[in-house]
């Protein structure tokens, strides 16, 4: 399972990803700059997001046919709000 959260406006790379166990579910999990995959790209430097779920069919990281998702999009970073997914869609 990968959780993770892009830029609105831009890049695909994940600005905060988590990686997890399909067994772990269901889970709470914080996206912040602790998360961040590289230093030089962090959530705190955008204002929008979109965050994903994925359970990937093969374990590996994307999004591929056959794996199951959830997305919230347009997300603000600063919202204190809980973003709840349900990863029920069928990637074909």
């Amino acid at each position: 399972v990968f959780i993770y959260a892009t830029p609105v406006d831009g890049s695909r790379m994940p600005v905060a990803a988590v990686k997890m166990q399909a067994s772990d579910l269901p889970v709470t999990v914080v996206l912040n700059d602790a998360r961040a995959m590289t230093p030089q790209a962090k959530l705190s430097d955008i204002e929008l997001t979109h965050i994903y779920a994925i359970v990937s069919k093969e374990g590996g990281a994307g999004i591929k046919p056959g794996d199951f998702k959830a997305e919230s999009l347009g997300v603000n970073v600063m919202t204190k709000d809980v973003v709840e997914l349900v990863v029920d869609s069928l990637v074909e």
